[in-house]
């Protein structure tokens, strides 16, 4: 199967090109063509040498191209632009590596945004490349505007601030000048203001870049001039986009040939109906001036008008921003409302609630969901909500939500949830359509509960089941041979046979023994743990008697044990029965495992506030304290390295079950319980030819330690 950097595609159909090979290629891709001929996008796939194989999406419908213009070309060849060729193609190399690649890319006046992946066979191995180009024309229409309009603001701010600050006339000028050359992005700009009988003009103020010609201090005729009288009649911007030839610059085409002016830009400086003065925008190359960049400019200009006039504009634009502000503020104060109660609702719930768009694009999320999920805040608004499930639940999920949409009944299903770390768990999910109101988008509720330990508990009901259910047959099969064979076979059995029989039986019969009363003694541990009685137990005096119980089977398997008592008193509390569990299941299994040699049993006292452990004896999720420490050791085989991870999961016995050695493999996992519910710990070192050591740490009752110190 090929993969797409980890996602894994199958169902082929029909691709957007001649092939119908059905190689790993063909059905990895169809997918993603069946998706994206539904949506306004482009994907295509390249080989190695970055030659377009595949192509499709609704993208090409509106750049009225067809895959086949595309196909079999190499990746230079179709881009236009030189720098934006070389741009795409460092990309999908760099996607080659492994790596994600990103650009965009200008096709028919379209803006595409791309976003590269390798593509790779079945042996893991890069084949080539795959991309998809989303088509990001109109969010960048909307940025250019957006930008606009605050270059326009902060313009006219920067004016306004300005004028309020300052009565001096030539300063402002001076000012706006520079402001107006770097918004235009032109070499030089120059003011002029015209006396009272509009006879003659002045440069009073201008910006210039290095190497431009001054003209502060001039002055011209505002009479037989076409343009001035053109401004002063209509009191309207002029833009000429060829100063050489436009009728209106016949008188002044020497001065501008001198600035190298080829296009300008002049609006009038107009107080109470009367043009004052004029703001010329040169610009060195041919340039025709937009209708946005006119209004910029004329804007300006009557900024700086009313400017002039004692601060007229500076009034009214106050006005008119108070005016503004007001009913952003009412605007805003109306929005802050309703995504305070919509905050508070889905914040008061405990289970991860995700708002969608009808296409299933997240818009909103509550804090439960980012604490589930491990997203920051915000993080996972616009991403599909496909993002939350594991393949091939993400499928469902997404099934689901269409369901909900289309037909506005609640949806509910459980699936493999997937957190931002790729950690996964159970989810149970609920989904329900929000129909479209004047104050609320239309959308989708997605409410998603973390099952996990439900699950686990169903999982570990249906293992133990299965696993008792396969160790008793085991030795209830052997039971049953063996009678069967005495029942059927028993005249023609000698004395030896019939014995041999028996005792395969007996063998048997106390193996099932074993295993009941190691599933018994289990599930009385379980019930125990409800219950708030203990009492103080001296482990000393458990310990001894149980060294007792020991000591034939010991002396039978001809092996020595040596026990070693502490010096001060060892009491614990809890269930007597409990910490005997323990001592027995440790010392049975080191005899069990130790065909000859000793076994060691040592019971001590420690203070780890006061008394020096080493870090490797101490376990390190233990706080300080008194504790109760018993180690048993043996110096039989060992254990393997492969099992000591699962030594006290229920019913493993590792290598041990290949053996003769009878046991329940649940004698460990039961002294593994008891020790962490009376919140001690438990340790196992083991070296292959040398023994095992368990020890155990309980939390010791330090009632008589506490009378001896006062």
């Amino acid at each position: 199967m090929t993969t797409f950097s980890g996602l894994e595609l199958s169902n082929p159909n029909t691709i957007s090109d001649s092939s119908s090979s059905g190689n790993p290629f063909d059905i990895a891709t169809t997918q993603l063509s069946q998706i994206m001929s539904r949506l306004p996008g482009i994907m295509w796939t390249t080989d190695k040498d970055l030659v377009i194989t595949r192509m499709s999406g609704a993208g090409l419908n509106l750049l009225n191209r067809t895959p086949q213009e595309y196909i079999g070309r190499n990746l230079a060849e179709i881009v236009d632009s030189q720098r934006l060729s070389s741009i795409a193609v460092s990309e999908h190399q760099k996607a080659l590596t492994g790596k994600v690649g990103h650009y965009e890319i200008a096709v028919d006046q379209r803006q595409l945004e791309v976003t590269v992946q390798s593509l790779l066979d079945e042996q893991g191995q890069t084949i080539g490349c795959v991309a998809l180009a989303v088509d990001i024309t109109n969010q960048k229409e909307a940025e250019r505007a957006l930008a606009y309009i605050s270059d326009r603001m902060i313009l006219l701010n920067r004016v306004i601030s300005l004028a309020g600050s300052t009565l001096n006339v030539n300063k402002v000028l001076e000012v706006v000048c520079q402001e107006l050359a770097q918004t235009f992005g032109v070499p030089q700009v120059a003011a002029a203001l015209f006396d009272e009988n509009q006879i003659e003009g002045r440069i009073v103020a201008e910006y210039l870049a290095p190497g431009c010609i001054s003209a502060m201090g001039m002055t011209f005729s505002l009479r037989g001039n076409p343009l001035n009288e053109d401004l002063i009649q209509f009191k309207n911007p002029i833009a000429i986009t060829d100063v050489m030839t436009n009728p209106l610059t016949v008188q002044v085409r020497t001065i501008m040939q001198e600035r190298k002016t080829a296009s300008i830009l002049i609006v009038p400086l107009t107080v109470r109906g009367e043009v004052i003065g004029s703001i010329g925008i040169d610009s060195p190359v041919a340039r025709e001036f937009t209708q946005d960049e006119i209004e910029l400019a004329a804007a300006v200009a009557l900024a700086v008008s009313q400017a002039l006039d004692n601060g007229m504009l500076h009034q009214q634009l106050e006005s008119h921003s108070e005016r503004l502000a007001q009913l952003v503020e009412k605007r805003t104060a109306e929005l802050q409302r309703v995504n305070e109660r919509m905050t508070a609702i889905l914040n008061g719930s405990s289970d991860a609630i995700v708002f969608t768009h009808n296409d299933g694009t997240i818009r909103n999320t509550n804090e439960a969901f980012d604490r589930l999920f491990g997203y920051a805040a915000d993080e996972a608004f616009s991403s599909p909500i496909e993002i939350l499930a594991e393949p091939p639940f993400d499928q469902a999920l997404i099934e689901a939500l269409r369901a909900a949409v289309q037909t506005g009944e609640p949806q509910r299903l459980t699936i493999m949830a997937r957190r931002r770390d790729n950690t996964t768990f159970d989810a149970d999910v609920a989904l329900s359509s929000v129909p479209e109101t004047h104050q609320v988008a239309g959308g989708t509720v997605c409410s998603l509960r973390d099952i996990t330990q439900l699950k686990e508990v169903e999982r570990l009901k249906d293992r133990f089941v299965s696993t008792v259910s396969h160790e008793l047959r085991t030795p209830i099969t052997g039971i049953l041979l063996g009678a069967n064979s005495l029942h059927q076979h028993y005249p023609r059995l000698s004395d030896t046979q019939r014995l041999e029989i028996i005792r395969r039986i007996l063998d048997q019969s106390a193996s099932l023994a074993e295993l009941i009363e190691g599933i018994l003694s289990l599930s009385r541990f379980d019930l125990q743990k409800h219950r708030t009685e203990a009492v103080r137990v001296d482990m000393v005096e458990s310990l001894v008697s149980i060294v007792e119980e020991f000591r034939l089977t010991i002396q039978n398997k001809r092996l020595t044990l040596e026990f070693t008592k502490p010096t001060k008193p060892a009491f614990v509390r809890g269930s007597r029965l409990d910490f005997s569990r323990i001592w027995r299941n440790l010392i049975d299994n080191a005899i069990k495992y130790t065909p000859e040699g000793k076994i060691l049993v040592v019971l001590n006292t420690i203070d780890t506030l006061s008394e020096p452990v080493s870090d490797d004896l101490r376990p390190h999720d233990l706080p300080a304290g008194h504790y109760i420490v018993g180690q048993v050791s043996d110096s039989g085989r060992g254990i393997p390295a492969n099992d000591m991870t699962h030594l006290f999961t229920r019913f493993y016995r590792g290598n041990a079950s290949q053996s003769n050695i009878p046991g329940s493999g649940l004698g460990l996992s039961l002294v593994k319980e008891i020790v962490t519910f009376y919140k001690g710990s438990i340790t196992v070192r083991s070296e292959a030819g040398i023994g095992t050591t368990f020890t155990f740490w309980l939390p010791a009752d330090t009632a008589d330690i506490t009378d001896m110190e006062e």
